[in-house]
C-alpha cells in the first residue's frame, strides 16, 4: 500500500516490478513516456474546458492519467540516480506552489493552465520531474477538494492498475482498459 509515509525509493521498486521497457533506451523511452502521459492527461481536461463532461465526472480519468505521470516521472527520477528517500508526504510539503488563482479562474480552466506548466516543467532540464509532478498534485488537492495527498493517492491507484494488468498478462501493449 502506498501511503504519505511511502518514500520515493519504496514507490520506485513498487513501479519497478511492472516495468517492461529496453534498458538501454530508458532515459528516452521514460522522457518520452512522461511527455505522452502529461498530453493523455492534458486531453481529459481540454474535454472538461469544452464542455463535454464535468470536471467531477472526469475526476477518475484525470486521476488516472496522472498516475500514469507519475508512474514515469517515478521511474524516470530513478534512472537518473536521484536521491529518492523523502516520502510522497515530504515531497508535496517540500514544494511551494501558488494556488491562490484557483478561485478566479474557475477549476478546469486553472487545472488546464497547471497542467501547461507541468508539461513546461517537465521540459525544462533543471526542474526534476518529481517536484512538477508534486506541485500538480498540489492543484489536483486544490480543485479536488481532496483530504489526502493527490500523489500518493495516484501512485496507490496506479501501482494497482499495473500490479492487475501484469497478473493478467497484458502489461505490454495499447489502451488503458486492457
Amino acid at each position: 500500500m502506498i501511503t504519505d509515509e511511502t518514500t520515493v525509493d519504496d514507490v520506485a521498486a513498487v513501479f519497478g516490478e511492472t516495468a517492461v521497457y529496453p534498458s538501454e533506451y530508458a532515459g528516452v523511452y521514460l522522457r518520452t513516456g512522461l511527455l505522452s502521459e502529461v498530453g493523455e492527461m492534458a486531453n481529459v481536461i481540454k474535454k472538461v474546458v469544452r464542455g463535454d463532461a464535468s470536471i467531477d465526472e472526469y475526476r477518475p480519468r484525470i486521476y488516472d492519467e496522472f498516475g500514469d505521470v507519475v508512474w514515469y516521472a517515478v521511474m524516470l527520477s530513478e534512472e537518473k540516480g536521484a536521491p529518492l528517500h523523502m516520502t510522497l508526504g515530504e515531497l508535496v510539503e517540500a514544494v511551494t506552489f501558488d494556488d491562490s488563482e484557483h478561485e478566479a479562474f474557475g477549476r478546469a480552466p486553472y487545472l488546464a493552465a497547471a497542467t501547461q506548466v507541468l508539461a513546461r516543467d517537465l521540459l525544462t532540464p533543471t526542474v526534476s520531474a518529481l517536484r512538477a509532478v508534486a506541485e500538480f498534485s498540489v492543484v489536483l488537492g486544490t480543485v479536488f477538494g481532496e483530504e489526502g495527498n493527490a500523489l500518493s493517492l495516484a501512485a496507490q491507484s496506479v501501482a494497482e492498475k499495473l500490479r492487475s494488468r501484469a497478473e493478467r498478462g497484458v502489461i505490454q501493449g495499447d489502451g488503458d482498459h486492457r
